[in-house]
């Protein structure tokens, strides 16, 4: 079967890059043709360009914004100017992350043509048997410039092509309900990777709406040991965090103590500084590096899903310091595994980080494992038709 794969494939995230592999990866093993769609549209796209242009860029921005009060567009708009503008110090960063990625990204990953915008999608749609959207946070317009982008609803292609979404995360805002239920209405099978957001999707909808797992579950631990490219030690403390808006001194604080603890060293893989005090520092590494540093580690922190999701996989003491943008999506999964005592959200919480209280992984595994079956089973029996 020739299955097409539309999602976040070329952001300069480890996690993005790697749910995208492992989907491809996946249904090429069950025996499928999988190819990923080349879509990037340049208000995206341009996001992870060493050069941009700060004033196109506010401009476009603004236009594609929801509201029509002007003071607040004005305030976007110098909001986003002074944000490019930040990034556009960051040259050199940003060069080696393009390097680093787009060498994983074609090596490991099998691409249609170049597509900019829907409209050359429209008009020359890849051909498959069927379409797939997600994972990720494809139908977040937060991400995508202000508006949901309908090529992530599988909204080009013949009508006859079967349409499914998986495991995607969605933000349905009251302004969007229109939206989804017009963009939805071709899409045979819908899967999200929230429980609450499944459920507010389907009163939405009034339709059946599945809670699968992230692709980067449904490969094992040993699927992404070709990747790996540090020998593991176990004598170190990893820290990844992502870009949040609060819970900075709950991070720091979590790490003082796990520190305290442990009596190990800190090596931080954060893509921005978090100016904290640690013994070692990579702000620009490669999907590989971002995996071998995992793998490596004796502890994870983090506020990152995707850090948390692969913490798991290779068996890796973690806390998790939960983030407001993906919280819900980070609770579900230590809730359905039985870690919710790994997340941190408030400093009493931090208590709870002892020596002796070590992650009985063999129960979570267990719990991991009945996920994946069944989102596996989900994915081939609509598959399957």
């Amino acid at each position: 079967m020739r299955i097409s794969i539309i999602t976040f494939h070329f952001p300069h995230n480890p996690g993005a890059v790697l749910q995208c592999m492992a989907l491809q990866n996946y249904l090429k093993a069950k025996g499928h043709e999988v190819t990923i769609i080349d879509y990037r549209p340049d208000q995206h796209a341009r996001m992870y360009r060493p050069i941009r242009n700060p004033f196109t860029e506010a401009t476009d921005f603004v236009k594609n914004y929801g509201s029509k009060n002007t003071m607040r567009k004005i305030y976007k708009w110098v909001r986003h100017f002074g944000s490019v503008l930040l990034s556009c110090f960051s040259y050199r960063v940003v060069s080696e992350r393009e390097k680093f990625f787009s060498s994983f990204i074609s090596k490991n990953i099998k691409m249609t043509r170049r597509y900019d915008s829907l409209e050359a999608l429209r008009a020359d749609p890849p051909a498959a048997d069927v379409y797939i959207s997600g994972s990720d946070q494809v139908w977040n317009s937060d991400i995508t410039n202000g508006r949901l982008d309908p090529a992530y609803f599988l909204r080009f292609g013949d009508s006859k092509i079967v349409r499914i979404a998986y495991a995607v995360s969605a933000n349905i805002k009251n302004n969007e309900i229109n939206d989804y239920k017009l963009f939805t209405d071709k899409i045979k099978y819908i899967s999200l990777r929230e429980k609450n957001t499944a459920c507010q999707l389907e009163k939405l909808l009034k339709r059946k709406i599945a809670v699968t797992v992230d692709p980067t579950l449904l490969l094992s631990a040993s699927d992404y040991e070709g990747y790996i490219t540090r020998k593991a030690t176990y004598d170190y403390i990893l820290f990844y965090g992502l870009r949040t808006k609060e819970n900075n001194s709950l991070i720091k604080d979590t790490l003082k103590k796990v520190q305290k603890e442990y009596n190990l060293p800190i090596i931080d893989i954060s893509p921005i500084d978090w100016r904290i005090s640690v013994q070692e520092t990579h702000r620009v590494i490669s999907p590989n590096e971002f995996l071998s540093y995992i793998y490596g580690a004796s502890v994870v922190i983090t506020n990152s899903f995707h850090g948390s999701v692969f913490s798991i996989t290779f068996k890796r003491e973690i806390w998790c310091v939960l983030p407001s943008l993906s919280g819900t999506r980070i609770s579900d999964l230590f809730e359905s595994v039985g870690l919710r005592d790994r997340i941190i959200k408030k400093l009493e919480d931090t208590e709870t980080i002892k020596l002796n209280a070590q992650i009985d992984y063999d129960l979570v595994s267990s719990k991991v494992e009945r996920n994946v079956i069944d989102s596996k089973e989900y994915l081939d029996r609509v598959l399957r038709g």
